[in-house]
């Protein structure tokens, strides 16, 4: 697909976003519920902001922050109060972020309940967990937007534009919004909305303040298509979409950046990413790359990536063994592993990456033995490519994140083990890597993810613990507060629970992923997605994809 970029924005640095007279405008404010940082490498936030910025309809001012702070409650732009602004969009990317935004509603001493607030503003949630799960926090808006923004968003405001304009009032524009099957509310399902002609989303605002400093980033694809069973977003985003060689390019040549950061779940999957990577280089721009699978790495490219300044590579491999990756059905040639890293030691990387997650119910003692052989032989590839030479592979940092089963997941339904016993987990690998020098390991807290884990498989209810969170400014106090009512959310599920979730239609077939559940204790591994749906009738998209499975759940 080609896109027309003559009317494409982008500001660098200090430039300001142009300031538009209120009057015949629907006045939003667009809010990120967490530190500037995050919000400006956040690209679908950012995809909200241009989409709506380019319509006259609409003046739009961000805001972001954790609600603690004056500043958070001034826009980004041109420093107006939040106060000021009939309609208010909340970017929910993060599970954590929900006591955040009840602190917006506090500060401006509003009702935290939106059935309780007759009176602007309008709380509209969107963002990855408005289709993932959306209903722990679902008290607080007044309604979800369930899916792509790219998909539906602009044309329901400008719905909602033209009623306020002539004077409807909040709950007006609540009834006007249920005529829309992407909307969510108590009372009504939603369906899911994606663009089906795929254009990415990339930066709009290039900074210094970013967690990626100074660098464009650029959606490369969306989606992926090896199914592991704990990773939502390869099931959320079916079906998957990439970027084209020459959309890529376009948007490059227009925007001319001084470094290029690609974004999305599965870069080496995207047929032209050598071929663009040495475009970039030809033109003397630099670039940045995700984590990257196993199977592209060849020494050619390594070299390629070294000459051209990168340092560090990043690589799942999510299980401590053999067993454990097939349970989540993780693609890991073992084979290639050692001779990438072999390669990485050789061509005298920095760092090498490598993610792991812990917390599956069935890792045994035996697994992490396997860990530790593991590892003996990472030290020993590391060292014997490097031979005499005075650097090499410098530093191995492992990082161990605890499983959070999420919606919409083979792994839905799984039970989250105890406090104590994920915490002997992390000790347990910690120990193994202290063996090794040049290896280091930081690891999650396991309450922390045990808070995510109440709010990703929560419902309504589950709102009273977010009170107490924001009553308590605490998340771990609230925690220990509340355990007994909210512990029911970690245990393993029977396969007839109905899941909040289950209101909203997403598109995956609930037995697919129930069958997909069972393949976990097997430790049976089932086959990638193919990149066209209707090739393949599994798991439920493909009939999604034409409309014809509103009753899948």
């Amino acid at each position: 697909m080609s896109f027309n970029l003559d009317k494409e924005i982008l500001f660098w640095g200090r430039d300001k976003v142009p300031s538009r007279e209120w009057g015949g405008r629907l006045p939003i404010a667009l809010i990120f519920p967490e530190k500037k940082n995050l919000a400006l490498s956040t690209l679908g936030w950012q995809a909200v902001f241009r989409s709506l910025i380019k319509e006259d309809d609409f003046v739009v001012e961000r805001f972001c922050g954790q609600g603690e702070d004056e500043k958070d409650f001034k826009s980004l732009d041109n420093h107006l109060p939040l106060s000021s602004f009939p309609i208010w969009c909340f970017s929910l990317n993060f599970e954590l972020d929900a006591l955040n935004i009840l602190r917006y509603l506090k500060k401006h001493n509003f009702s935290l309940k939106a059935q309780h607030r007759t009176h602007f503003p309008l709380l509209i949630g969107g963002g990855p967990l408005a289709f993932l799960n959306p209903f722990p926090l679902l008290p607080a808006f007044d309604f979800m937007f369930v899916g792509e923004s790219e998909k539906d968003f602009v044309p329901l405001l400008q719905n909602l534009k033209r009623a306020y304009l002539q004077g409807a009032q909040k709950n007006d524009l609540v009834e006007l919004a249920l005529s829309w099957d992407c909307v969510l509310t108590k009372e009504k399902k939603a369906r899911r909305v994606f663009q089906s002609s795929f254009f990415p989303a990339y930066s709009l605002f290039v900074s210094n303040k970013s967690a990626f400093p100074d660098t464009f980033l650029l959606e490369i694809n969306r989606g992926c298509l090896y199914g592991c069973r704990f990773c939502a977003a390869g099931y959320i985003y079916r079906p998957f979409r990439e970027i084209s060689l020459k959309t890529a390019k376009e948007i490059i040549k227009k925007v001319q950046p001084k470094k290029v950061g690609l974004v999305g779940t599965a870069l080496t999957d995207w047929p032209y990413l050598k071929e663009f990577l040495y475009w970039l280089a030809e033109n003397k721009i630099k670039f940045s790359l995700s984590s990257l699978r196993i199977e592209a790495l060849d020494k050619d490219f390594l070299i390629f990536l070294r000459k051209q300044g990168i340092r560090s590579i990043t690589l799942a491999v999510e299980g401590i063994s053999l067993k454990i990756r097939q349970s989540i059905n993780k693609k890991f040639p073992e084979k290639k592993f050692w001779e990438v890293v072999s390669n990485i030691s050789k061509l005298q990387f920095n760092t090498l990456k490598l993610y792991f997650i812990l917390g599956f119910p069935n890792e045994q003692e035996d697994d992490f033995k396997e860990l530790e052989i593991f590892l003996n032989r990472l030290n020993k590839v590391r060292a014997e490519a490097k031979g005499k030479k005075k650097k090499g592979l410098d530093l191995i940092q492992i990082s161990a994140s605890i499983l959070v089963p999420k919606p919409w997941t083979p792994l839905q339904w799984i039970g989250v083990e105890d406090l104590d016993i994920l915490e002997e987990k992390i000790k347990k690998f910690k120990k193994i890597v202290k063996k090794f020098s040049g290896i280091r390991f930081s690891g999650e807290k396991p309450i922390l993810s045990h808070i995510q884990a109440v709010l990703a498989r929560g419902d309504e209810q589950t709102f009273s613990f977010i009170e107490t969170a924001l009553n308590e400014n605490s998340w771990i106090k609230a925690y220990k507060k509340e355990y007994k009512k909210i512990k029911q959310y970690l245990k393993e599920k029977d396969k007839d629970t109905v899941f909040p979730w289950d209101n909203i239609i997403q598109g995956i077939n609930k037995e697919y992923l129930y069958k997909e559940f069972l393949f976990f204790y097997k430790q049976k591994q089932t086959s990638s997605c193919k990149k066209d749906c209707f090739k393949c009738s599994q798991c439920g998209i493909s009939k999604f994809i034409e409309g014809k499975n509103e009753d899948i759940i």
